[in-house]
């Protein structure tokens, strides 16, 4: 099998305190494969609260994978489950992602760009929102420092 690699944190959610919960796995892929890729017959399982390295040379499926697990791209074989559900528009809101090469708007502060990315998904209770969600990752010291 060739190996893949990228740097996958798998955080609590929202609605939990920080501690993981260990029962079953946040994230689920089971005999994934996706024709143009060398993506094939990927099984594994994430654990909130994990630090996982997704590790592979150009062409190994890396993007593939994460493109899939993010419903930007169907795979022809398998399943992915977040939270024992299979994957779903709805699951898919709450996991983030962020590209190596990410083209940010410049001159924003940490708390503008969050007011942005909002917008685009149609998050409502804005404010509220941003302010529990730095509290949450420890950086509203940061809300108005620029990015």
């Amino acid at each position: 099998m060739t190996p893949l690699l990228a740097f996958v944190r798998a955080f609590p959610s929202a609605n939990k305190k920080l501690t993981p919960d260990k029962s079953k796995p946040l994230l689920r892929c089971e005999s994934i494969s996706k024709g143009v890729s060398r993506l094939k017959n990927l099984s594994f399982s994430l654990d909130e609260g994990s630090l996982t390295i997704l590790l592979g040379h150009n062409g190994a499926g890396k993007t593939a994978l994460i493109k899939s697990i993010l419903g930007l791209c169907k795979i022809d074989h398998g399943s992915i489950f977040f939270r024992e559900s299979s994957i779903r528009r709805e699951n898919r809101q709450t996991i983030g992602y962020v590209p190596e090469n990410s083209q940010l708007p410049p001159l924003l502060t940490c708390k503008e760009l969050m007011k942005y990315q909002a917008s685009i998904f149609s998050v409502t209770d804005t404010e509220k929102k941003i302010h529990k969600t730095l509290e949450r990752v420890r950086l509203e010291q940061h809300a108005e420092t620029l990015i």
